[in-house]
């Protein structure tokens, strides 16, 4: 169904019915005069509620000789008596040039009296150096995840005089929920009258097509909400307004039931998404420097969710002397034996083995004895029990703790023992791993394996589609490899590659990726550490073993990969470390996860507006800074860029993994580099930190101090023109007139790894 200029097309969002647009309309039309209806009596009723609130209100202003100007009688009252301004007749500054400026008035007034422009003498300052002009921005350290704006907030100025209603079908195209403020409410709307209306028509019985439900709403109140929002606003009205334990649900049935962890409502806010959706993964698995320690859910715990271990057990040759009334011997044996269930040979060696789930004790308080437990488990000196406990428990417990003796040391252990089948004891404790060799030959053939099935699947593309348009297999191929030239900026490589293309969602099945065809990994091909699967599944990033300090060259497999080394999977490369001395030496494939960035400043460039300067010497492959910015996918990115190329101000990055990075209205100095496509200064490199793909800009060469920094925007060929003729030969950042940069902007994710000259 079209809709008048000014409204977005209905949506399909909850319905999948194929009627006629004209039957659609139909019924548009008839509960348009039904909301309408409703809305005057709900109003008439919220007027009188309101109105007198309103007038008591408004009789503070006009009731007295003067209207009370309420913030300067609270300011007298703190502060006392505020004397008047004292307004001079301004006078031109002596020694300045005298100039006039025009003030225009409206062209006639109310009787059709033409007026004329009034000149009025000024002053004229000189005020020394301008300085380019700088939009304002938010600085932050690290890339954020920013949402779909599917609804375009208010039509861009233009300076250039440029109409709105030109641009207007073009934006109507990318902004699905149209645009707030080209056209008029119908009425005056509020969230407690906009409550009260559709609740009146849902309970009136609605039957007909659910997405007219809402869409008849969004074109009497254009300006409120868009279409798919207020298809999912209903319950949090009701969550402000009904009354307590009002069904929404029976209302709008149908939408499906609150499912998922912890039960909560997809239609309400989500205080604990951070924690079920992390975005930063170094928060699960040590300190982050961003956002330091944070108590997160981690991916899966150390060493396996069950703990194996020994309790003593009260026997003949044991010594009986327990070590005081509270002692574990005091306990009845018949007790013990009834609980734990030992064996012949258990019995005959006096300890039993038993059983605890990890898992438990994580829900367990201090004062509850979770401590001690924990303790006992990874206690690893051969003492006695009764040693252990008052090691541990000796001047060390107070009146809140529930467990302060050996006797409740042991009767909780005892307690908490579980009768675990093999195959669980197999699946919650870790495996050990094969040797690094292993591992990483095995991830070497999949890769191998997945380059051949490619190759294959392209040549048999390539076959059909020359078929179809009657040429030979070379002339395809050749096509092919023009248009990657022109999409990537450099030649296709027949090389093993490590793609990493998609972003990693990390799997969380048991056993290896290739027996579960609906892994996740399976995109990329690779699985990250933060996976769940198999520690020797063949897919897993192995890492390297690399000796500190010597990661930054070919001979390093994170490096070859562009994975910056971690200290979950390199053991050798001391990466766990934030700080070398000079005995010390640490790995050098690790700055953007310790966040070690060269000391930058902005100052006005002599290519264009504001540049980017270094305040250090850099060594080459240096990174120098990283390019962060909001987090943004390839639809937002069209969106957002079809704004910007009308400004020709574009701060977009795209990410070969999909989506890009925009330093428009968040980012750091990063965002102030220039363009140079003959002789840039910096390179742009995509690489994996902790499953997450980041931007840095590395040094092509030694760098010094103040030299401002550069780096090839690469632009369109269909932009250069344009960029060039506005800007000359070097053109600027602020001026790039691709919304979303070609593809030879985009910086690589993929790695050569030609496996046949990479053996260890």
């Amino acid at each position: 169904m079209s809709s008048d200029k000014g409204h977005c097309k209905i949506q399909k969002i909850w319905s999948d019915s194929e009627k006629p647009a004209r039957e659609l309309h139909r019924q548009y039309v008839l509960l348009e005069k039904f909301v309408q209806d409703a809305y005057k009596e709900e109003y008439r009723e919220y007027e009188n509620k309101v109105k007198p609130e309103i007038k008591a209100f408004l009789d503070e202003w006009t009731t007295g000789p003067t209207p009370i100007n309420h913030y300067r009688t609270n300011l007298i009252e703190r502060v006392g008596p505020i004397p008047e301004l004292e307004i001079n007749e301004f006078e031109s500054p002596k020694d300045v040039k005298e100039g006039k400026i025009s003030w225009i008035k409206p062209d006639c007034d109310w009787d059709g009296v033409v007026h004329k422009n009034e000149l009025v003498p000024t002053g004229r300052i000189d005020i020394g150096r301008k300085y380019p002009r700088m939009l304002h921005w938010v600085h932050i350290t690290q890339s954020i995840v920013a949402k779909d704006q599917l609804r375009l907030t208010h039509m861009p100025f233009f300076e250039n005089g440029m109409d709105d209603s030109q641009e207007y079908e073009k934006f109507a195209k990318l902004f699905t929920d149209g645009i707030h403020g080209f056209t008029k409410n119908w009425k005056y709307i509020n969230d407690y009258l906009l409550y009260k209306v559709m609740r009146r028509v849902l309970e009136y019985g609605y039957t007909a097509n659910v997405d007219v439900f809402y869409y008849t709403f969004y074109r009497l109140w254009p300006n409120k909400f868009s279409q798919r929002q207020l298809s999912e606003v209903f319950p949090k009205l009701c969550a402000r307004y009904a009354e307590e334990g009002f069904d929404w649900q029976s209302l709008e049935h149908w939408k499906p039931k609150p499912e998922g962890m912890y039960g909560l409502n997809p239609y309400m806010e989500k205080p604990a998404e951070n924690v079920q959706n992390p975005t930063c993964f170094a928060c699960l698995e040590y300190l982050c420097p961003v956002h330091g320690l944070r108590l997160q859910i981690a991916p899966e715990i150390p060493g396996g969710d069950i703990a194996e271990v020994f309790l003593p057990l009260p026997g003949t040759n044991q010594s009986t002397v327990a070590c005081g009334g509270d002692c574990w011997k005091t306990i009845d044996p018949e007790e013990i034996m009834a609980a734990l269930t030992p064996d012949e040979e258990e019995i005959e060696e006096h300890r039993v083995k038993i059983y605890l789930d990890k898992g438990k004790l994580m829900e367990m308080s201090i004062p509850e004895g979770s401590m001690v437990v924990t303790l006992y488990i990874y206690d690893k000196s051969g003492q006695s029990f009764c040693q252990f406990v008052h090691e541990n428990l000796h001047g060390k417990t107070d009146d809140n703790d529930k467990i302060r003796t050996c006797r409740d040391a042991y009767r909780l252990i005892m307690g908490l023992a579980e009768y675990v089948t093999d195959r669980r004891i197999q699946m919650g404790q870790t495996q050990p791993m094969r040797p690094y060799k292993e591992r990483y030959n095995a991830f070497r053939n999949i890769q191998m394996r997945n380059h051949q099935q490619a190759t294959k699947a392209r040549e048999a593309a390539l076959q059909e589609r020359a078929n179809s348009e009657g040429k030979t297999l070379q002339q395809v191929r050749k096509e092919e490899e023009r248009e990657f030239m022109r999409k990537h900026g450099r030649a296709m490589n027949e090389k093993i590659m490590i793609s990493s293309t998609r972003p990693f969602v990390p799997c969380r099945h048991e056993g290896t990726c290739k027996d579960d065809p609906d892994c996740s990994c399976q995109e990329n091909g690779v699985c990250s550490h933060l996976c769940k699967c198999s520690m020797d599944c063949p897919q897993r990033f192995p890492g390297c073993i690399c000796a500190p300090g010597t990661c930054r060259n070919q001979h390093c497999a994170c490096f070859r990969a562009n994975w910056e080394c971690n200290p979950n999977t390199c053991k050798n490369c001391n990466c766990e470390t934030i700080d070398g001395t000079a005995d010390e030496v640490i790995c050098g494939n690790f700055p953007l996860t310790r966040m070690v960035q060269k000391r930058l400043y902005v100052a006005p460039s002599r290519i264009s507006g504001f540049g980017l300067f270094l305040m250090e010497n850099v060594e080459k492959d240096d990174l120098v800074v990283e390019y962060v910015g909001e987090k943004i996918s390839d639809g937002e990115a069209e969106r957002r860029g079809a704004i910007y190329d009308i400004f020709k101000c574009s701060y977009i990055l795209g990410l070969e993994s999909g989506g890009a990075i925009d330093a428009f209205k968040v980012g750091n100095l990063s965002r102030f580099a220039n363009n140079n496509s003959v002789n840039p200064t910096l390179y742009a490199r995509a690489k994996i930190v902790n499953g997450e793909h980041r931007i840095g800009f590395y040094a092509i060469d030694a760098l010094k101090a103040f030299t401002e920094v550069t780096f090839n925007y690469g632009y369109h060929k269909e932009h250069a023109a344009t960029v060039s003729s506005t800007l000359g030969k070097k053109g600027r950042r602020s001026a790039a007139t691709s919304s979303k940069p070609s593809t030879s902007s985009k910086p690589s994710t993929s790695s050569e790894m030609d496996y046949s000259d990479f053996d260890l």
